[in-house]
Formats: C-alpha cells, sequence, structure tokens
C-alpha cells in the first residue's frame, strides 16, 4: 500500500477541475418540457411500466445493483468465492466473485448520502413551477 501525505492529497484534490465526479446528462433537459418528461410527471409512466414488467428496468434506467455481504466475524481473512444467484421468468444466471477479506474495522460513519437530484432544484434555477 503506498503513503498517502496530507500534502499530496490536498494536491492531488486541488488539481485541476474540483471534485473526483462527473454527471453528464443522457437526454436533453433544456426545456421545461424536456424536463417534465425526465422528472415529474414524466418518470411515472415508465415506472408503472416497469412495476407491471421489471424486466423493462433495462429499457428505461441506467440500473446499479448494490450488494452487501454479511461477513462473520470468525471467517479468515484471504480470497473467499461468493456466488450470487440473478432468477425471474426471464433470467437465471449465476455470478461468481472473488471477494478479499481484510482483517480491518471501517469507522462509523454518520454522512448522509444520496443520489437523488430533486425537481425543485431545476425549477427554482429555471423559474418554472412544478
Amino acid at each position: 500500500m503506498s503513503t498517502v501525505t496530507k500534502e499530496a492529497a490536498l494536491e492531488y484534490h486541488k488539481e485541476g477541475k474540483p471534485g473526483k465526479i462527473e454527471v453528464i446528462p443522457t437526454k436533453p433537459y433544456s426545456t421545461q418540457h424536456e424536463l417534465a418528461l425526465a422528472y415529474s410527471p414524466g418518470v411515472a409512466y415508465p415506472c408503472k411500466e416497469i412495476e407491471k414488467t421489471p424486466a423493462d428496468v433495462y429499457e428505461y434506467t441506467n440500473t446499479t445493483l448494490w450488494i452487501t455481504i454479511d461477513i462473520p466475524n470468525e471467517i479468515n481473512e484471504g480470497n473467499h468465492s461468493v456466488e450470487i444467484k440473478f432468477y425471474n421468468d426471464d433470467i437465471n444466471e449465476k455470478v461468481i466473485f472473488n471477494v478479499e477479506v481484510l482483517k480491518n474495522t471501517l469507522p462509523k460513519n454518520d454522512l448522509i448520502y444520496s443520489q437523488w437530484f430533486h425537481t425543485d432544484c431545476i425549477a427554482s434555477y429555471y423559474d418554472v413551477e412544478v
């Protein structure tokens, strides 16, 4: 593991464009109509389709799957294979991941994190009623 100094970390974060992640829209959003299609009320229609046919989630969204693995305290350090099965009417697949277990404990995190982008922010920016 490399040594990280305070100075190197500060320079890394200060250099270039601020932040580490940039979000680039995949759809046009410059008019009130486009925003209404993307958010409220437009987002309701794909949500209803996904509710009726869950496999449609791939048609309408960029999906991410978050998997939390509860690791027993008595597990040994090292590499372990984890098999995850995905199945429904249309899908029946398994994926095997290799997970490296380290002898560390993460500190408790009180930070609240959300990836939601609220329409009232956009409406306020463009001075339109929602």
